[in-house]
């Protein structure tokens, strides 16, 4: 069975977290995992590119009721008609969780990730109290945290 990656964070990221989180798109792609987000712009469409570009699969878990609002670059849209409610099949669906940097909804992800166990990997993340989540410095270092942990599950 193919590992599935969630990569969350904002959708209207600074350009330094957007062009990581497309860094780290491709490195998912190349190490063969299947990324899942919520589909939508940010974080989202850039990691979802960066897995595009090197010939992986994306799937974006959509909070519509219907096929609109995802980005041009998801492989498999899941519309869902519960809003941010999905974002618990986000993180459910994941194996591992990379965190690339934040907001509102963003902390929705962090909280049940940590409330679940979900192994996380954090950039351009501060620490928050009582959360669970190893801290990289860089896209690389994500996605090599991710794959110990994973070579783990194995």
């Amino acid at each position: 069975m193919k590992k599935v990656v969630a990569l969350i964070g904002p959708s209207d990221p600074s350009r330094e977290v957007y062009q990581d989180a497309y860094i780290v798109g491709k490195l998912i792609a190349r190490e063969g995992w299947t990324l899942v987000n919520g589909g939508g712009p940010g974080v989202m469409e850039a990691s979802a590119k960066g897995v595009r570009e090197e010939g992986g699969i994306s799937i974006g878990i959509i909070p519509y009721g219907e096929f609109r609002g995802f980005n041009a670059f998801i492989d498999v849209v899941i519309p869902t008609g519960i809003q941010e409610m999905r974002n618990f099949l986000i993180i459910k669906a994941a194996h591992a969780v990379i965190v690339c940097g934040y907001s509102e909804g963003t902390l929705i992800e962090i909280s049940i990730a940590n409330k679940l166990k979900k192994y996380m990997v954090g950039l351009h993340v501060p620490d928050i109290p009582g959360v669970v989540m190893e801290k990289a410095s860089d896209p690389e270092e994500a996605v090599l945290k991710v794959k110990k942990f994973l070579e783990v599950l194995a």
